[in-house]
């Protein structure tokens, strides 16, 4: 039940760092995951490290619009990451959540206010944290 959708760093569809495969497991788990029939499709956009750009974190945000759109289907995104605020990223946001895409993200683990960052700080995105 889950699956790789795009890779917006090398191409390598693999989960180097583990975050992301530790959070699909929290959510889509047979035994305790949060909707355990769901399936989880992957959408890189950081490196092995933790890092990448917004340019990709935002092509990774069109991706799961453009995907939800042709498919018609429930989506929720998970966002497990942040930055500085930034425009470009709160506009793809928006314009996700618009499509019907429920975008939930990391409030952040820096120590401050989570309106400071991005994605966390955009109004069309739960924060949790």
């Amino acid at each position: 039940r889950a699956v790789w959708g795009a890779d917006f760093i090398d191409g390598s569809n693999q989960d180097g760092n583990g975050h992301g495969t530790h959070v699909a497991g929290t959510v889509i788990g047979d035994n305790f995951g949060l909707a355990r029939k769901a399936t989880a499709v992957a959408v890189r956009v950081l490196n092995n490290s933790g890092s990448g750009s917004f340019a990709g974190v935002v092509a990774g945000v069109n991706y799961v619009t453009d995907q939800h759109a042709e498919k018609k289907v429930p989506s929720v995104a998970n966002m497990s990451l942040g930055g500085p605020v930034d425009q470009g990223l709160l506009d793809a946001l928006e314009a996700t959540y618009k499509e019907g895409v429920l975008m939930v993200a990391a409030a952040g683990n820096e120590a401050q206010d989570a309106c400071n960052v991005s994605p966390a700080a955009s109004e069309f995105a739960t924060t949790v944290g």
